[in-house]
């Protein structure tokens, strides 16, 4: 399906971005799903690089632009049945923030416990 993207006069569409994981997330919940919920914090650091935590354990990721954007879109409901389907277009997907390496733990170092 070809889906053409018109921008006169609707301004800038907005530009996001999203996040990708390598491994599984586990809800101690019996509810499997997440929808609804806190995962965890996003923040960069100086050097620009996004870090994730989630519960006790920090990610660390970089940014990569997406091959083919993706476009996030809104199907406009439709007056009578003879009427055309539209879609608007909320905004573009065109980069991701990998996470491939492993978690490495928060730890607090007046918690730690020295053992001879």
């Amino acid at each position: 399906m070809q889906i053409i993207i018109d921008r006169v006069g609707t301004g800038k569409i907005p530009e996001w971005s999203i996040i990708e994981l390598q491994g599984d997330l586990q809800n101690n919940e019996t509810t499997a799903s997440f929808h609804g919920k806190v995962i965890g914090d996003l923040h960069y650091n100086l050097e620009g690089e996004p870090l994730l935590i989630i519960g006790h354990h920090v990610l660390t990721g970089r940014l990569a632009k997406l091959e083919k954007p993706l476009a996030i879109l809104k199907k406009k409901p439709k007056d009578d049945e003879f009427e055309v389907t539209e879609y608007q277009v909320q905004g573009m997907v065109v980069q991701k923030l990998l996470f491939s390496e492993r978690p490495r733990p928060i730890v607090d170092s007046t918690e730690a416990i020295f053992v001879k």
